[in-house]
């Protein structure tokens, strides 16, 4: 019995057990990548989401601190431009840490402008259900929309140089432009950065009609 056990069962037992191990190494080396890779992309995902995010609220607060500031007589000076702008940092606090990366300063790590906007019914002396025709009235910084008729796209996912139609009133308007070349922490020298870009609108609360009277940061529009 004890030849048996020692010449045919713990031989193939121990062939058995060398097999399985052998097994499991090979299936977590293979497996091994699939599962770091996954979990490097989902890191990288979250990353970009909070930073896509950002950039967005950055650009809606941009415009909403510009509309605030004017008064009940539509004035507006170069001034209101970078109190807005310092809303940016706060917004996306992530720049700080970019733009040091890059050795900047940072609103040097984004690309961002504004401009003002003015809307005009398609029929004189309409009061409801209206439609608009706009143009740039003003801008200034890396703004998408410059001196000229604006197009007025049917949606939200309209192209950048376009304002979406809903928005189109009797008030003029301001919006503002960011975008952030975002740059992947993995795969950094594969991936090329991808450009986040975000646009904010904000109409102002105190008066229908912005009265540009300081225009040393600004392109005024014929």
């Amino acid at each position: 019995m004890n030849s048996i056990l020692s010449h045919r069962i713990l031989p193939r037992l121990r062939a058995l057990l060398k097999s399985r191990v052998a097994s499991a190494s090979v299936e977590f080396t293979l497996v091994t990548p699939l599962l770091v890779t996954s979990m490097l992309g989902s890191a990288e995902f979250g990353r970009y989401y909070r930073y896509e995010r950002h950039v967005g609220r950055a650009a809606k607060y941009y415009a909403q601190v510009l509309a605030a500031q004017v008064n009940t007589d539509g004035a507006f000076n170069n001034w209101f431009i970078h109190y807005g702008a310092d809303s940016m940092m706060q917004n996306f606090p992530e720049i700080m840490t970019e733009a040091a990366q890059q050795h900047k300063n940072w609103w040097d790590a984004l690309v961002w402008g504004g401009s003002i906007i003015q809307f005009t019914p398609t029929t004189t002396g309409c009061t409801t259900a209206c439609t608009y025709t706009g143009k740039t009235n003003a801008w200034w910084g890396g703004s998408l929309l410059q001196c000229g008729a604006i197009q007025l796209a049917a949606t939200e996912t309209g192209a950048f140089n376009t304002v979406p139609t809903g928005l189109a009133s009797q008030s003029m308007m301001f919006r503002v432009d960011i975008s952030f070349q975002y740059q992947p922490l993995f795969g950094s020298k594969l991936v090329n950065p991808i450009t986040i870009r975000k646009v904010g609108y904000a109409a102002p609360t105190n008066a229908m009609q912005i009265n540009v009277t300081n225009v040393s940061d600004m392109q005024m529009c014929p």
